[in-house]
Order: structure tokens, then sequence, then C-alpha cells
């Protein structure tokens, strides 16, 4: 089209805009916008307008007075441009909608394509949830095309329908057992008989040659005194109770471990809780909400506004001191080949430790039993708790080490961290009174798994402060015991050498 026609053209739009205004009974803004469908506001607002103006200059008599009676407000104009727009995006959807099921049910198998596509499990292979949803889009791919979700066998030949259901059906316990295992060991722990459900450990080499439907009947042993092995426990009237007003906390503990004395004896234990009773551990659960309470929450935000103003004034005024400290807890993948392989590979091992090493001796703080997500989605035996049984055990160890080391003093604690899968549980434990091992839950706290779901880490950083503290506590009395022995050392070495002078 050269530039002569783009004029007449232009000039024919024109002029049916303007006989718009002449012929029309209702020349409003809107009714303007809908002839033209404009795309830009202000080049609409000002068409209109100037259509109007021309309008009005051809006009005469009762024509002019209706075209000058029109309204050319700005706001006026305005509210019927913005009800345009609405009219405009609903008649857009109302082409569409003959198309919108189909397109919606496209949209949703290529979605699930995509995500199911890239799902793998912990072991790097495909997810076999992947080749289950190709052949549910192959099933709705038929289905969008409108013909019969008939088995391309069963389309091909003549086969038995009994012999076909019985295949499909199969096929689906197959894959619910894969996507659910859990439920088959939950149904088995509700189906069995009080007997069956009693704790019989199992070898490593008995779990590699047995057949799976054959390993709960089968018998073993398990030493379940880890210490001394005393069945039985007695406190005198010297010894330091643990007494609430008139109830004697430490005698109810005791009569418990009892309890769990009998059942071990009879192979009835359940819980790693009776387990760890035996070795004079008690795990005290309060089972509290996780995390911030309600109230502890708003005390503590009551005051972080002024906080933080006091934090950045100091900032503002000295910036000296903006270095974070992050050698504080600086670790080493590399071995000591001077001490590694002199170390014996027998014992209590655990999978992360903390220790300070004051002169010559090592003061444990911290100790962490973790089992990554794969282990705890493949564990079967879900109804007692081995980690926690270990995990518990070391810390007596380390807490008698100490005592044995010198620190003997009420406030010493050590903590744990149990980890399971993202899940972490808190726990500290004490010797405030005779033969009662305080195991104690602080929490728990969950790990982030993506960017997602980084408001854990509050919590997280809650629950670890406070090991820190309990952590820092611990290095100051085993300082303080040691600086006492030195002392006396010193003070021995004087009086030696005062004696040999005279």
């Amino acid at each position: 089209m050269n530039t002569e026609q783009r004029k007449v053209s232009r000039k024919d739009r024109q002029d049916g805009d303007i006989n718009f205004f002449l012929k029309s009974t209702a020349s409003t803004p809107i009714s303007f916008f809908r002839l033209t469908h404009p795309t830009q506001r202000i080049r609409a607002i000002n068409k209109y307008k100037k259509c109007l103006a021309i309008a009005i200059n051809r006009s005469n008599g009762s024509m002019l007075d209706k075209l000058k009676a029109l309204d050319t407000n700005e706001e006026f104009i305005q509210r019927d441009w913005e009800t345009w727009l609405k009219e405009k995006k609903a008649v857009l959807a109302c082409r569409t909608r003959h198309d919108t099921n189909l397109q919606i049910q496209q949209d949703f198998a290529l979605t699930m394509k995509t995500i199911f596509g890239a799902t793998k499990n912990d072991i790097g292979e495909h997810n076999y949830i992947v080749s289950e949803k190709r052949q549910l889009e192959d099933t709705e791919s038929e289905e969008l095309s409108h013909k019969f979700s008939v088995p391309k066998k069963i389309k091909s030949e003549t086969s038995n329908i009994d012999e076909v259901h019985k295949e499909i059906d199969g096929r689906t316990a197959r894959s619910s057992n894969k996507l659910y295992p859990e439920l088959n060991s939950f149904n088995n722990i509700f189906l069995q008989t009080p007997s069956e459900l009693t704790y019989l450990p199992e070898s490593k080499d008995s779990r590699d040659d047995t057949e799976p439907e054959q390993k709960e009947t089968i018998q073993f042993q398990y030493d379940w005194f880890v210490g001394l092995g005393i069945k039985e426990s007695t406190l005198s009237e010297f010894d330091n109770k643990w007494t609430i007003g008139t109830i004697n906390i430490s005698n109810l503990l005791l009569e418990y471990r009892n309890l769990s004395v009998k059942k071990a004896s009879e192979n009835k234990l359940e819980n790693a809780v009776e387990m760890l009773s035996l070795d004079h551990i008690f795990l005290l659960d309060e089972n509290l909400s996780i995390g911030i309470s309600e109230m502890t929450a708003n005390e503590n935000f009551q005051g972080c506004k002024s906080l933080l103003r006091k934090w950045q004034k100091e900032v503002e005024e000295n910036n000296d001191d903006l270095i974070l400290e992050v050698f504080e807890s600086m670790s080493s993948d590399v071995l000591d080949p001077s001490t590694y392989k002199n170390s014996p590979f027998q014992g209590r091992r655990a999978d992360f430790s903390i220790y300070t090493q004051i002169q010559s001796n090592k003061y444990y703080l911290l100790v962490s039993e973790i089992k990554p997500t794969r282990y705890m989605s493949s564990k079967e035996t879900n109804f007692v708790d081995f980690d926690l049984i270990k995990i518990g055990n070391e810390m007596k160890n380390m807490l008698d080490k100490c005592i044995k080391n010198g620190v003997k003093t009420k406030d010493l604690s050590i903590c744990s961290i149990l980890v399971e899968g993202f899940q972490c549980s808190v726990f500290v434990m004490d010797l405030k009174f005779d033969a009662i091992y305080r195991m104690i839950l602080l929490g728990k706290f969950f790990l982030p798994q993506n960017v997602h779901n980084l408001n854990v880490l509050s919590i997280a950083i809650e629950e670890l402060m406070q090991i820190k503290q309990i952590n820092n506590l611990f290095t100051i009395l085993a300082k303080r015991k040691e600086l006492k022995s030195a002392f006396s050392k010193f003070e021995t070495y004087l009086r030696c050498k005062w004696l040999r002078c005279d």
C-alpha cells in the first residue's frame, strides 16, 4: 500500500468516527471506544475529543445542541475507559472459552510431565512414579482425542478380561508398595499380636541372608545392660535424692527402672525409654510445641525495635567491629596420620562430637548422631529408636569421664543433637541427683530443605544458641578445675622445695 492509499484509508476511518457522533443516538465515550477498539489511553481520549470537535463544527440545529450537551469531563471519560478495558478482557476470555477445558488438561499434563520427569530418588535412579506418569499421560492423550482408553494388547487381539483385570490390580498393588512402603509396616504393627511386638534386634548378617517375609520370626539375643549390669538399685538415706515437695522423684524413677529390668529379662521391652532406664538414663520429654511459644515471642518482640536502633547507632559510630566470628567453629576433614591408625576401631563412636582440650585432658561438650533422609524412609523397625538409645549412653559416658577427670559439680551438663533426616532433636543430660541421669529434650527444629522454607532457621538458631551457652558454662567449669589442679601441684612443689632447702 503506497502513501496515497494509506492517507485515503486513514481519512475514511476518521470520517467513520465523525459520522458516529452525527448519526448515533448515544455518543458516549464508552460507545466510541467500543467502535474504535483503541489500545492506548491518552491517544484514545484525544481521538474522542478531536472527532467530537469536528462533528460539532459540521452539525447544526438540534444535532449541534445534542453534541454540545455531551459530558466531556476528564473523569467521566477516564471512567468509561476503565469500563472498556474490563469489557475487552471479558471478550478475549469468551473468544477462547471453547478451548479452555482442553487447554487446561494439556497444560496440566505437560506440567506433571516436567515435574515427574525431574524427580529422582536418593541413589540417582529415576523414580517409579515417572513410568506410571507416562502411562497416565498416554491414557489422557487418548481421552482427549475422543478414543477409549483400551490397552493396545486388547485392541490387537482377543484376551481374557479377567486376566487383564488381574494384571492391572497386581500392577496397582506393586506401585502402591513402591510409592508408600511405610503403609505396609504400619499395618503390620497393628495386625501383630503383643508377643510379636517384642523388641528383638537383629544382626546385619542375618538381614542379608533371610527372606523379607521371614524376618519377623527370627529370635536374637541382646545385652541389655550397657554399664555394670546392676539389676536392682536402691538409695540410702544419705544419698542426694530428687524431691519435689513431698514427692520423691528418685524413688519413682528407680521403680520404673525395676519394671524395665523385669521386662528385659522376659524380652518384652517395647520402646527406647525403657531401654535407657536400664542404664539409669531417664528421658524427660514434656511434649511441648516446637519452636518459640506465643508469650515468649511477644515478650521478645517488644524490645526488638529499640534494640535494633541501638545496634544501628553503634554500627554507624564505629564500623571496626563488623567482623563475623567465622573461625569459632572451624572443622577439618584431614586425618592426622600420627594418631589415626593408632586409634582402635572398636567401641562407641559418635558420628560427630565437639571437645575442648585443657592441659592434657579432653572434655567432650557435644555429641551428635546423624541419619540421612534415605535411611529414615527405608528403616523397617520404627517403634524403637536405636540412635536415641545410643546417644543417651554416649552422653552418660561423657558425663562419667568428666566426673572421673575431676569436674565434680552439680552444674555439669552434656548436650547432644539427634539428626533424623531434616528433623533435629536437642537433648541435655545432668547428674544432679545420685543414680539419676536426667536426659531432657530441650526442643526440636528442622533443617531447611530448599530456599522456600528458610523460615525454620530462626528456631534452629534459637536451639543452637542455647547449646552454645551450656557448652560455654561447661568450659568454664573445666578450666576452673584444671586451674585448681595446677595450683595444687604448684603448692606441692613449693612445699617440697622448702623442705629440701631446710
